[in-house]
Protein backbone atom coordinates (compact mmCIF):
# COMPACT_ATOMS: atom_id res chain seq x y z
CA UNK A 1 0.00 0.00 0.00
CA UNK A 2 2.26 2.44 -1.33
CA UNK A 3 0.03 5.94 -1.47
CA UNK A 4 1.60 9.61 -2.07
CA UNK A 5 0.42 11.78 0.50
CA UNK A 6 -0.93 15.03 -1.21
CA UNK A 7 -0.22 18.60 0.41
CA UNK A 8 -3.70 19.49 -0.26
CA UNK A 9 -6.72 18.17 -1.68
CA UNK A 10 -6.92 20.99 -4.60
CA UNK A 11 -2.97 18.87 -5.73
CA UNK A 12 -5.61 15.58 -6.56
CA UNK A 13 -6.58 15.12 -10.10
CA UNK A 14 -10.11 16.29 -10.24
CA UNK A 15 -12.89 14.03 -11.44
CA UNK A 16 -12.53 10.85 -9.06
CA UNK A 17 -14.40 11.28 -6.08
CA UNK A 18 -12.42 8.54 -4.22
CA UNK A 19 -9.29 10.57 -4.29
CA UNK A 20 -10.57 13.78 -3.41
CA UNK A 21 -11.84 11.64 0.01
CA UNK A 22 -8.77 10.01 0.12
CA UNK A 23 -7.01 13.27 0.46
CA UNK A 24 -8.99 14.78 2.65
CA UNK A 25 -9.30 11.65 5.32
CA UNK A 26 -4.94 12.19 4.97
CA UNK A 27 -4.94 15.96 5.62
CA UNK A 28 -7.57 14.63 8.78
CA UNK A 29 -5.21 12.37 10.38
CA UNK A 30 -2.26 14.95 9.89
CA UNK A 31 -4.14 16.81 12.20
CA UNK A 32 -4.74 14.69 14.66
CA UNK A 33 -1.18 13.29 14.50
CA UNK A 34 0.46 12.54 18.10
CA UNK A 35 3.38 13.71 16.63
CA UNK A 36 4.45 17.13 18.32
CA UNK A 37 5.38 20.26 16.34
CA UNK A 38 8.56 21.06 16.91
CA UNK A 39 9.50 24.93 16.84
CA UNK A 40 13.24 26.21 16.31
CA UNK A 41 15.24 28.50 18.59
CA UNK A 42 13.45 31.50 16.40
CA UNK A 43 10.05 30.43 16.14
CA UNK A 44 9.82 29.85 19.91
CA UNK A 45 11.24 32.98 20.44
CA UNK A 46 8.89 34.47 18.59
CA UNK A 47 6.25 32.92 20.52
CA UNK A 48 7.10 33.56 23.86
CA UNK A 49 8.43 37.12 22.61
CA UNK A 50 11.59 37.03 23.73
CA UNK A 51 15.32 37.48 22.04
CA UNK A 52 16.14 34.47 20.66
CA UNK A 53 19.62 34.86 22.45
CA UNK A 54 17.81 35.38 25.91
CA UNK A 55 15.95 31.63 25.25
CA UNK A 56 18.98 30.21 23.73
CA UNK A 57 21.09 31.73 27.25
CA UNK A 58 17.86 30.03 29.56
CA UNK A 59 18.21 27.05 27.64
CA UNK A 60 21.52 26.68 28.04
CA UNK A 61 21.19 27.34 31.24
CA UNK A 62 18.31 24.73 31.81
CA UNK A 63 15.49 26.94 32.96
CA UNK A 64 13.10 25.53 30.40
CA UNK A 65 12.69 22.21 29.05
CA UNK A 66 14.05 21.81 25.44
CA UNK A 67 15.54 19.56 23.02
CA UNK A 68 18.38 19.60 20.37
CA UNK A 69 18.53 18.69 17.16
CA UNK A 70 22.25 18.58 16.12
CA UNK A 71 23.60 21.37 18.07
CA UNK A 72 20.67 23.69 17.58
CA UNK A 73 17.59 24.03 20.21
CA UNK A 74 14.10 23.37 19.46
CA UNK A 75 10.74 23.47 21.57
CA UNK A 76 7.80 21.64 21.60
CA UNK A 77 4.19 23.34 21.63
CA UNK A 78 4.09 22.12 25.14
CA UNK A 79 7.50 22.89 26.17
CA UNK A 80 6.47 26.40 25.38
CA UNK A 81 3.91 26.17 27.10
CA UNK A 82 5.31 25.18 29.94
CA UNK A 83 8.18 28.00 29.74
CA UNK A 84 5.14 30.61 29.64
CA UNK A 85 3.72 28.71 32.72
CA UNK A 86 7.40 29.33 34.46
CA UNK A 87 8.01 32.85 33.41
CA UNK A 88 4.81 33.72 34.54
CA UNK A 89 4.33 35.08 37.98
CA UNK A 90 1.61 34.85 40.59
CA UNK A 91 -0.66 36.97 42.10
CA UNK A 92 0.07 38.14 46.04
CA UNK A 93 -2.71 40.39 47.51
CA UNK A 94 -0.85 42.58 49.91
CA UNK A 95 -1.76 42.92 53.67
CA UNK A 96 -3.49 46.17 53.53
CA UNK A 97 -5.73 45.32 50.41
CA UNK A 98 -6.29 41.70 51.97
CA UNK A 99 -10.08 42.10 52.66
CA UNK A 100 -10.18 39.22 55.36
CA UNK A 101 -7.52 41.09 57.15
CA UNK A 102 -8.46 44.55 56.54
CA UNK A 103 -12.04 44.66 56.74
CA UNK A 104 -12.17 48.39 56.73
CA UNK A 105 -10.17 49.29 53.78
CA UNK A 106 -7.78 51.07 55.45
CA UNK A 107 -3.97 52.53 53.83
CA UNK A 108 -1.29 50.85 54.23
CA UNK A 109 -0.02 53.54 56.42
CA UNK A 110 -3.00 53.18 58.95
CA UNK A 111 -3.03 49.50 58.56
CA UNK A 112 0.81 49.10 59.81
CA UNK A 113 -0.32 51.70 62.53
CA UNK A 114 -2.99 49.52 63.52
CA UNK A 115 -1.73 46.45 64.08
CA UNK A 116 1.83 47.77 65.88
CA UNK A 117 -1.11 48.98 68.45
CA UNK A 118 -2.32 45.26 68.31
CA UNK A 119 0.42 43.95 69.40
Amino acid sequence: MNRQLSAHPSSVVMGSPANLQRAMDDDHVAEQSAIPRICTLKEAAEILRVQPEWLRERLAARKFAALKQGNRWAMTESQILGAIESMSTKVVIPDHLDPARNPMGLTRTSYRRRIRRQS
